[in-house]
Order: C-alpha cells, then sequence, then structure tokens
C-alpha cells in the first residue's frame, strides 16, 4: 500500500497536472512516484510528488541552461547566432535538446548546454562562410566582391580574378582554404611545368616521365608488408588496408635505395602522417627515423 495521499490524477499542483502514479518505490519504501505534465513544456515526466508538493521543481528540466545546477529561462535568448524558441522532449545524454532559429533563418535542434556555454554559436552556417563576412578580402588571386547565393548550406560567393580581372561565382569555402586559387585562368593560361607554383625543380626529365611508375615499386611495397607482417612498426597495429611503406631514406633523394627492402619500413596511416608532420617531405633520412622510433621507444630498424 503507498502513503495515503490526496492526489489524484487530474491534481493539480503548482501548475503540474498529475496523471497517474507509477509502480516506483522510493527511499522510504512507499510509491511516491507519479507521471505528471510540465508546466512549461507541457512534456510527461515521473516526478517525486514531494518535490513538485514543496516548490523544488520548477520544470521536467527544460528550463536549465545545464551550468552546473544553476537554472535560467533560456527561452527567447540569443547565444551567439542562435535565439532560443522552446525545448523539446528529446534528450542527448541526459541534456536537453532546444529548438534554436540561427541568424541565416535556419532552426535546428541544438543540445543547450553547448549552446548556453558558448561552445556552439551557429547552426552550422559558420563553417561553410554563410555568416562571416569577406567583402573585399583576398585570397591568393581572388577578391571576394559580395555574396550571391546560398545552395544547400554552402556560400557562393562572386571574385574577381586579380590575374585575369574575370569576376566569377565560386563556393566560398575552397577559397578560403585556398583550394581554389583562381577563376580557372591560371591552369588554362599556361602556368604549368616550370611556372606552376607546386613545379619540383630537383627532378630529372626522367624521373618527371616515369614519376613514381618504377617497375618493381608495387612488389617492393608488398614485401616490406610481409617482413613486418602487415603491422606498423610504431604502433604495432596490425592490419591489411591503411598501412604505408615508407622509405627510411626518401624516394627523391636517395634513388638507388627506392627498391631496396632494408630501406623500407611498415607504418599506418596515423604513424606515417606524423613522421612527415615532424619532418617534412622529399628531404627525410635513416637518422630522422631513427630519431623519431627513439621517440617511442621502439628499436630502430
Amino acid at each position: 500500500m503507498g502513503r495515503p495521499s490526496t492526489i489524484f490524477p487530474g491534481t493539480i499542483i503548482n501548475n503540474w497536472i498529475f496523471v497517474k502514479q507509477t509502480d516506483r518505490i522510493d527511499s522510504c519504501g512507499y510509491k511516491a512516484y507519479w507521471i505528471a505534465i510540465c508546466p512549461v513544456c507541457k512534456i510527461e515526466k515521473e516526478m517525486h510528488k514531494s518535490s513538485i508538493r514543496h516548490s523544488k521543481s520548477k520544470s521536467c528540466g527544460c528550463i536549465r541552461g545545464c551550468i552546473g545546477n544553476k537554472r535560467i529561462t533560456i527561452a527567447g535568448k540569443k547565444f551567439g547566432k542562435l535565439t532560443a524558441l522552446y525545448p523539446t522532449s528529446n534528450r542527448k545524454f541526459g541534456k536537453i535538446c532546444w529548438v534554436f532559429q540561427c541568424e541565416c533563418g535556419t532552426i535546428k535542434e541544438i543540445e543547450s548546454s553547448h549552446v548556453v556555454s558558448g561552445a556552439t554559436k551557429t547552426c552550422g552556417c559558420g563553417h561553410f562562410g554563410l555568416i562571416n563576412d569577406i567583402t573585399g578580402q583576398t585570397f591568393n588571386y581572388l577578391t571576394a566582391i559580395k555574396l550571391s547565393h546560398i545552395k544547400e548550406r554552402h556560400a557562393y560567393w562572386i571574385f574577381q580574378c586579380n590575374y585575369c580581372g574575370n569576376n566569377k561565382t565560386i563556393m566560398a569555402s575552397p577559397v578560403v582554404c585556398g583550394d581554389t586559387m583562381s577563376c580557372g585562368c591560371f591552369r588554362s593560361k599556361g602556368k604549368r611545368g616550370k611556372l606552376h607554383h607546386n613545379y619540383r625543380h630537383d627532378k630529372t626529365d626522367e624521373e618527371r616521365e616515369i614519376d613514381r611508375s618504377v617497375p618493381g615499386a608495387e612488389n617492393w611495397r608488398f614485401q616490406v608488408y610481409i617482413r613486418d607482417n602487415f603491422t606498423c612498426q610504431i604502433c604495432f597495429k596490425k592490419s591489411e588496408g591503411d598501412l604505408n611503406a615508407h622509405h627510411i631514406n626518401c624516394w627523391a633523394k636517395y634513388p638507388n635505395e627506392r627498391l631496396n627492402i632494408e630501406n623500407g619500413i611498415t607504418l599506418c596511416v596515423k604513424c606515417h602522417t606524423n613522421f612527415h608532420i615532424l619532418y617534412g617531405r622529399g628531404n627525410t633520412n635513416k637518422e630522422q627515423w631513427n630519431e623519431y622510433v627513439a621517440s617511442y621507444c621502439v628499436q630502430p630498424r
């Protein structure tokens, strides 16, 4: 038997509407939990009746700003580019999800704690240049003139090419990141070969002709993998994919050691990338390799 109570389905206390009693037992052994409707968001939630009776619970949690135990009402408040509209019944890791409206016009459901804490400032449009004003800024050969249109959350701007003088509408993100350098004329008007910014002046004509298509290169790579049992020699991650056969003495500077199996070592993508971040590309050697593996307390090959 539960503790005698004057609460019945439909009872309203402090704007909470009691729906039905549950079978959950409290620490004193009584059935004191009820399904009640939140007075703020109108969502049903299991609550201890005493927390409602004594005004301990103002809501189901929807008015919490999720900063410690501090409660704030965020409806109508603006955080960065986002304005809080109303809470939802959805939770992410126990956190309340609210519906926010971004300055770009997008309405999106976001975990409120991320917005209130400042970790999330936009609906995501800021990552694609929808909000950022780049008018007048120059990126390589392109100068932003004005925003043209938005398509699939990507901003397209009108850029003036400083190389040929033409105006062209281009997606902003690859321009800002440096992947797009001109309106296309930089490539079409002869910026190839020795005139190209990535031209390698240290390569011979023979190397340019065959590039890396050296007979036996694929077999060399496979023999390195077999010798190392398809295992990264730094982190010892074993895999038949996501592996690289790394040249200890680099490909460009030591052409006589390109197909020498003893000059190869098996690395996973992560360890291979980390090596080249530290020592660069095109001018690495065995001394740098020994220094790299020593930092991992691995016996150099």
